[in-house]
């Protein structure tokens, strides 16, 4: 959904700029997070989310500083962008005649702005935010993505590594070795 004379994006988007330059694109997205520690001895962290919604799938892959074996976190299973709700759907026009492109699917919190959804107010701790009919459809496409804020069943996945190997779109639904 991105329109290269303006400069912007319907999802991902960085104040109309093509280089996000540090700064985090406008949801929906797919976001990797990565948490390094300077003690290598903790190893680093990291886990793929789409609490603030999706836009294309990662697969994320390691190979520790050990060389003892990969860690990675598998791309999406399904296509979450062909079984979004309408109601979550970020779309872009088709052109005259055409149907409408999904490029994007919306949170629940996005879409509705409603506490439960965004696990706060009331629904602010792991004891009070619950899944929802929203969550677990990102959950069953993405089993290893965080599906919303309190997500527990997601993978973290925690290696001592050196490289990094991010891939956008893998080939095939839910094969990150495919692409690595």
């Amino acid at each position: 959904g991105t329109d290269a004379n303006a400069a912007s994006c319907l999802t991902g988007d960085c104040d109309g700029r093509l280089a996000c330059n540090g700064s985090v694109g406008a949801p929906p997205a797919t976001l990797v997070e990565v948490s390094l520690h300077a003690d290598q001895s903790k190893g680093s962290s990291y886990d793929v989310s789409v609490v603030d919604g999706y836009n294309l799938p990662v697969a994320v892959w390691t190979r520790p500083a050990n060389r003892s074996g990969d860690c990675f976190i598998a791309g999406c299973a399904k296509n979450v962008n062909a079984v979004c709700p309408p109601e979550l759907q970020v779309t872009a026009s088709g052109g005259a005649g055409k149907k409408a492109t999904v490029v994007a699917c919306r949170s629940a919190c996005l879409a509705f702005g409603l506490d439960a959804f965004c696990c706060r107010g009331a629904y602010g701790t792991a004891e009070t935010c619950r899944s929802s009919v929203y969550s677990r459809l990102f959950r069953d496409a993405c089993p290893a993505y965080y599906s919303y804020a309190y997500d527990v069943a997601a993978a973290t996945a925690r290696c001592y590594a050196q490289e990094y190997v991010v891939t956008f779109c893998p080939s095939r639904w839910g094969d990150p070795v495919a692409q690595i």
